[in-house]
């Protein structure tokens, strides 16, 4: 880990422990109204504590309780009337997990059936039961986004629809470049309903520097065609 001197330093620490590095970062960044971040890895050392049974898990709510006393106004117990603007005191956890697509497993036996059954699985690509929000960082490390974006649900009643966008750009309206070091755009649609309505495309901002993503299941022929020539599209 560097000293930190730069106030827009990033902080990794692969042997993070109990987070002592994520304090350091927060309380530096309280003193000199600095924009660090850090980056904590943990294995799951398992503990002899039935509250937080791994390491990871004790450095979370470390890092939970120095941002609530931070925010209370720091450990004297004084309310703080100067709070820093814009001061990010939030963090995001990710853990290793099996993926969220099928993968292709060679049917037992040669029977025209077995290999039919498992073509039927391919017809969705998605495990079952998967975790709409786990599917939606998946695309985002398989399009090349960072792991730092906003992911916001859309009032729609036609289909549940996600707004991702970099913190760089604030919403639809706004306009935007590419990820850095690929072709994609900033920010994208995602829609993961078993069946996209047209109202849902209708009222979606589509554009060719936008990108939409859905399953491929999801669209007919028509619908597939349209939104390939209105937008950039991308299936599951």
């Amino acid at each position: 880990m560097s000293t930190l001197a730069d106030e827009n330093e990033i902080a990794v620490d692969f042997f993070s422990g109990s987070g002592t590095a994520a304090e350091a970062v927060l309380r530096l960044n309280r003193d000199d109204n600095g924009n660090r971040r850090f980056v904590l890895v943990q294995i799951p050392e398992p503990t002899e504590n039935h509250e937080f049974p791994t390491i990871a898990e004790m450095a979370k709510e470390r890092i939970r309780r120095v941002i609530a006393r931070m925010r209370a106004g720091g450990d004297d117990g004084q309310l703080e009337l100067d709070l820093q603007p814009g001061e990010d005191l939030g963090f995001k956890v990710f853990k290793l997990a099996p993926s969220t697509f099928r993968e292709w497993k060679p049917p037992e036996g040669e029977e025209a059936q077995a290999l039919e059954e498992q073509l039927t699985l391919f017809d969705r690509r998605l495990e079952q039961g998967a975790d709409p929000t786990d599917v939606i960082y998946e695309v985002i490390l398989k399009l090349g986004y960072s792991l730092n974006v906003q992911i916001e649900p859309l009032a729609m009643e036609s289909n549940r629809v996600y707004w991702v966008t970099d913190e760089a750009v604030p919403g639809p309206s706004s306009g935007g470049g590419t990820v850095p070091g690929t072709s994609e755009p900033s920010h994208f649609f995602i829609c993961l309903d078993d069946h996209l309505h047209d109202a849902t495309i209708d009222a979606l901002p589509l554009d060719k520097e936008t990108a939409f993503v859905c399953l491929d299941t999801a669209l007919d022929d028509s619908q597939k065609v349209n939104l390939a020539m209105q937008c950039l599209l991308k299936v599951i």
